[in-house]
């Protein structure tokens, strides 16, 4: 709850749902996660129907979705899962049409450059992290890895899972860096603890996200 306040504090969320816990979950929504179940469709179709529905967690000023979903067992204390997903706007037509329009409402002026260049092809990607050894396969499905632009079968080695202060650093840092640096004070947020290593030595051997 307290990375929500901070990203609407910092003007960065447009829309937003506080986190439930809803038994051993926690979610930004009262349903099940529609983006797992939303498979064979087309990306701006999935982008849609999650953001019609609300199943996220913050919506940024340009209409990217942020998701941050945990599964923890019966004590609470030992994560069984995370998706930590973010899914950019699938087009930039606002600005295509009014470009001036567009620029103004990112804080009246065209310092949001890494938001809105025509050159930019923003791609979706997702932290996913499974405690079952029943899916895992070293190498070809870590523990914990990171899928990009919807490729399922791109499943990068994480060292470990990612806590949501971790993933919405790498986001903004990344993605929204002149938003997070000109207007936000080049604002981090803490990272109170980490989660214990998830990958193998033959793992840490390819190219892999180490953050630890």
């Amino acid at each position: 709850m307290s990375i929500t306040l901070r990203v609407i504090e910092l003007g960065l969320s447009i829309s937003e749902n506080f986190p439930n816990r809803l038994g051993k979950s926690i979610n930004c929504s009262d349903q099940d996660n529609l983006s797992s179940v939303l498979k064979n469709v087309s990306y701006q179709e999935k982008y849609e129907v999650i953001n019609n529905n609300k199943d996220y967690n913050f919506k940024l000023l340009d209409g990217a979705l942020i998701q941050l979903m945990y599964r923890f067992n019966s004590t609470g204390r030992i994560l069984e899962s995370h998706r930590l997903a973010y899914f950019p706007a699938p087009n930039f037509k606002t600005y295509e049409d009014d470009p001036e329009g567009y620029e103004q409402f990112f804080f009246g002026n065209s310092e949001y450059h890494d938001l809105i260049e025509k050159n930019i092809v923003n791609i979706p990607l997702r932290f996913d992290y499974s405690s079952d050894i029943g899916k895992f396969k070293e190498i070809h499905h870590p523990y914990s890895h990171l899928h990009l632009g919807e490729y399922e079968k791109c499943r990068i080695p994480s060292i470990s899972p990612l806590t949501p202060s971790r993933f919405m650093n790498f986001i903004l840092r990344n993605f929204y860096n002149t938003a997070l640096v000109d207007y936000c004070g080049n604002y981090s947020f803490p990272n109170l603890y980490n989660f214990s290593k998830s990958t193998t030595s033959s793992e840490e051997n390819l190219i892999h996200i180490n953050f630890h």
